[in-house]
C-alpha cells in the first residue's frame, strides 16, 4: 500500500519539528531506534510477525551505529 502524498508529507513536517539534527547520524540513530521500539511493539501486538522482525533488525543496526559513534 503506497502511502499519499499529503500522509507523507505530513510525516515528514512531525519529524522536522522534532529536534533531531539531520547532520548528526548518532542522533538520529537514537531517534530512529527509540521509534523502531515502539512500532515493533505495536506490530507484535498486531500479529505482523515479518514486520516485527525488520523493527528489530532495524532497531539493532541503530544499537550499533550509535554504539560504534560513542566510542
Amino acid at each position: 500500500m503506497a502511502v499519499s502524498p499529503k500522509l507523507r508529507k505530513t510525516q515528514v513536517s512531525k519529524i522536522s519539528e522534532t529536534n533531531i539534527s539531520t547532520n548528526d547520524p548518532h542522533e538520529a540513530a537514537e531517534y530512529i531506534g527509540d521509534m523502531a521500539i515502539g512500532l515493533r511493539q505495536l506490530a507484535d501486538q498486531s500479529d505482523l510477525t515479518f514486520l516485527a522482525y525488520l523493527l528489530d533488525l532495524v532497531y539493532e543496526e541503530t544499537t550499533i551505529i550509535t554504539r560504534n559513534s560513542s566510542s
